[in-house]
């Protein structure tokens, strides 16, 4: 029985608020279920905060310092 990866999921910049689809990359099994598992779109990167994980896309340059996420161009621009 084949199964069909076609159950898509979206992923959201935080910043920017950009949208890109992406497909499931497989299956796993997690706590007694099955679950796709998804690939980060290319260019895109994540941070885990302590309400959860937060999406980049690869437009958005920052910094973080204590817990915050802030602009890199303004911390920059703060320190100097």
């Amino acid at each position: 029985m084949a199964i069909k990866l076609s159950n898509p999921k979206t992923f959201t910049c935080v910043r920017c608020g950009i949208k890109e689809e992406a497909l499931p990359t497989g299956m796993t099994d997690l706590m007694g279920g099955t679950h796709y598992v998804y690939t980060t779109p290319k260019g895109w990167w994540n941070i885990t905060t302590e309400v959860g994980m937060v999406m980049f896309c690869s437009d958005e340059v920052v910094g973080i310092v204590t817990d915050e996420i802030i602009d890199a161009m303004d911390n920059s621009v703060n320190s100097s």
